[in-house]
């Protein structure tokens, strides 16, 4: 059976938080831009508890554009982290 584009975005969120180097995760992070479908799997990792990876898909949001997500970005301006408060500010003023 083929691989759903939901079972390809948990595979590459996933990757993503366990990249080893620089490259391996810019590599990930390019394909996830790239795929839209990753939309709903990175919203539910904005509740993460890992401060990275919950930075990771604010960030991707951002750059996919994911407006119709603000309000989910803007739940992580009261992020413990000051990385992902910082991320998700960037992202929501990339997309308003």
């Amino acid at each position: 059976a083929e691989a759903r584009p939901e079972e390809w975005a948990l595979a590459l969120t996933t990757r993503l938080a366990t990249a080893e180097t620089m490259a391996e995760r810019a590599l990930v992070y390019d394909a996830l831009r790239s795929m839209p479908a990753a939309i709903p799997m990175l919203v539910r990792r904005l509740d993460d508890p890992q401060w990275f990876v919950v930075r990771n898909a604010v960030a991707l949001l951002g750059d996919l554009d994911a407006t119709t997500h603000a309000p989910e970005i803007a739940r992580t301006l009261r992020h413990p982290d000051d990385r992902v408060r910082r991320q998700a500010a960037s992202a929501l003023g990339r997309s308003s």
